[in-house]
């Protein structure tokens, strides 16, 4: 008994090299395109970073500098009494 095997269950060619090519560099190219997404992403998130961090610093000193007058008040205050 032979292999019967008709034509609308052939198996499918193998795709070419350039084909093959073709797709890995698109592959690779849109995987650049998105790592170069991904650093532009994480230097905004640095700098935001940054900025909040300032702005943090400068809340510390500002409570800092009411914490002093309430203790320069309090002061003033139990002398008073």
């Amino acid at each position: 008994m032979g292999l019967n095997i008709s034509k609308s269950k052939e198996v499918p060619l193998r795709r070419s090299w350039g084909e093959r090519l073709d797709t890995a560099a698109r592959y690779l190219f849109r995987s650049v395109e998105l790592g170069e997404k991904s650093v532009a992403l994480g230097e905004r998130n640095i700098e935001i970073g940054e900025k909040m961090l300032e702005m943090q610093k400068q809340t510390l000193e500002k409570q800092d500098q009411m914490l002093k007058k309430q203790d320069q008040t309090i002061k003033a205050i139990e002398k008073t009494l």
